[in-house]
């Protein structure tokens, strides 16, 4: 997880959460909100490395994290709201996405 957190990113807390059910037994609202602080603490860890690299780019990396603020708001909201049944399928449905996209990039 850690080198597919760094190296691609995008959809990492959708597998922390099937991690923390599939592997762990954790149900899915409590698997959620443990992805959630994983997720930050690796975007944590990666905006250090950049730093001290000065390879970051100030207004692109601030809208980005305004977007996931904004989003981890949303989706633990759903979470608590709707539970489970309303977010399971919305984790099968992007991890699904992802796959497909990302085969289809290695394929053409």
């Amino acid at each position: 997880m850690g080198f597919y957190d760094g190296y691609l990113g995008p959809g990492a807390g959708m597998f922390y959460a099937l991690g923390g059910v599939a592997l762990r037994g954790k149900t899915l609202v409590s698997a959620t909100a443990t992805a959630k602080l994983l997720n930050f603490a690796s975007n944590i860890a990666s905006l250090m490395v950049f730093i001290l690299g000065g390879k970051i780019v100030w207004a692109i990396g601030l809208s980005m994290a305004v977007g996931q603020i904004l989003g981890g708001h949303l989706g633990a909201s759903a979470v608590i709201t709707k539970g489970a049944k309303f977010i399971r399928p919305i984790i099968v449905i992007v991890c699904i996405s992802m796959l497909a996209k990302y085969l289809s990039s290695a394929i053409l």
